[in-house]
């Protein structure tokens, strides 16, 4: 009879057990479902930078692959965020698990978001932020990597990177050191930015660059760089010399982030630097700094004495109320263009008929790309009872103010660009009917908020 009771009461301190340990299971379950439940926060840098979408897509193929990851962004538990130098974090980040992913906000905002985010991990390799980021400890800094290698090694450890990622790294540290890199990447910028459009781009170079990188997207490439070419060429013929920060240097009005590169870097060459500028939608005046490798100044150094500056020592930015630079008297190009080169502003190059269908598709979709690009920069005009759209642009006029005058509720548009000489063209779009002028100064800014 008492081992009857031993056993039974065995049985029962097992039963216990067994309870307890079930509880627990269940107990730490539920703390792992809620924090896969977590809200997930990926901010990375905009302003169409490959580098900074590359690190998005990488981010969100991390978080499609799992099968939390999947019912987190079903839930719309997981949102990305573009931004850029100079703006402001997010609000309402209480809780998060937040990736800041090719750039970074300031040291004191990302203290404050590090206190009231569940977690911080900041990736940034621009050397302005590297004084800003010492010694943080959610900070990964490298300026031998770019954003997208650093969130790939974030996300996917020592996985071989795919060759999206090399060649976004290619082009963002102008390295150029892979196979048909220029072309490549020419054909990677022309595609609008939407996690199908790069997952798609992943596979067709999912081999490079190991092996031969994608005939299509080389020949895509070749053909918007020729495109660029004679846009790059009538950029440049509208250069200025002006004084900026002690140094006499060539400044162009010109928007369209690739084709800003490429002529900021013919005017460098023999130079310091070369200055890009253009209208913001808020009427201030964005500025890009560019330098060569071999004898150029740092203008990173050059970009952080203004407020929200910085960047690399070849390649820096900043926003002013303003110009900050003097037009020099005297400097390149103080005549009045000719009657082709504004032809070639207000209209792009008629394509060849020898071109291949993919190459002349692959040419209008950048064109698109451009039109758009420039179109988001536009702000509100009234003119009586005339409602307008108002934008600074460099190209392709007739088809920027074409495309802002479809807009809803919109009664005209006007382009404007900077000519030599201190003129203006005016492109203006109206019942459907384009006409250009030549005036003396720019229109007025946009209006300021009440």
């Amino acid at each position: 009879m008492a081992i009857r009771r031993h056993r039974l009461l065995d049985l029962l301190l097992l039963l216990a057990a067994a309870l307890w340990l079930l509880a627990g299971l269940a107990h730490a379950d539920g703390r792992r479902g809620r924090a896969r439940r977590r809200p997930v926060t990926v901010i990375y840098h905009g302003a169409g930078c490959t580098d900074g979408y590359t690190s998005r897509y990488v981010a969100e193929r991390f978080f499609r692959s799992s099968a939390s990851g999947r019912r987190a962004q079903a839930r719309g538990d997981v949102r990305y965020i573009a931004s850029t130098y100079g703006d402001a974090p997010p609000k309402n980040l209480s809780g998060h698990d937040v990736y800041v992913v090719d750039f970074s906000f300031p040291r004191d905002q990302l203290l404050s978001l590090s206190k009231i985010a569940h977690s911080l991990t900041v990736l940034d390799h621009h050397k302005s932020a590297k004084e800003r980021l010492e010694g943080l400890p959610f900070c990964t800094f490298d300026m031998k990597k770019a954003g997208a290698r650093l969130t790939w090694e974030r996300f996917f450890g020592n996985k071989p990177a795919p060759g999206l990622v090399a060649y976004a790294e290619d082009y963002d540290l102008w390295r150029f050191a892979l196979p048909s890199s220029k072309e490549i990447n020419a054909a990677i910028a022309s595609y609008p930015k939407s996690f199908e459009n790069f997952r798609h781009l992943d596979r067709r170079l999912r081999r490079a660059p190991q092996h031969a990188p994608s005939k299509s997207l080389v020949q895509e490439g070749a053909a918007i760089l020729a495109e660029r070419k004679k846009l790059v060429a009538a950029a440049v013929s509208g250069a200025v010399e002006v004084e900026l920060a002690g140094h006499r240097v060539l400044a162009a009005n010109v928007n369209g982030k690739e084709i800003s590169n490429d002529t900021a870097h013919a005017l460098a060459k023999g130079r310091a630097f070369s200055v890009m500028w253009l209208q913001e939608p808020d009427g201030r005046i964005k500025l890009s700094l560019r330098s060569e490798k071999d004898g150029g100044a740092d203008v990173s150094a050059i970009a952080k004495a203004f407020p929200g500056g910085g960047g690399h020592p070849n390649a820096a930015g900043f926003t002013t109320d303003g110009l900050p630079f003097a037009v020099l008297s005297g400097g390149k190009a103080p005549t009045a263009p000719s009657k082709a080169a504004i032809a070639r502003i207000r209209r792009p190059p008629a394509l060849s008929r020898k071109l291949a269908k993919h190459a002349r598709a692959a040419i209008k979709r950048e064109r698109a790309r451009l039109v758009e690009q420039v179109a988001r920069g536009a702000y509100a005009r009234v003119e009586g009872n005339k409602r307008g759209l108002v934008v600074n642009a460099s190209a392709m006029t007739d088809a920027v103010a074409r495309r802002l005058a479809r807009s809803e509720g919109v009664d005209f548009a006007l382009v404007w660009t900077a000519l030599p000489g201190g003129q203006f063209l005016y492109t203006r779009c109206e019942n459907g009917r384009v006409s250009a002028e030549i005036k003396g100064q720019p229109p007025a800014g946009p209006a300021p908020q009440k």
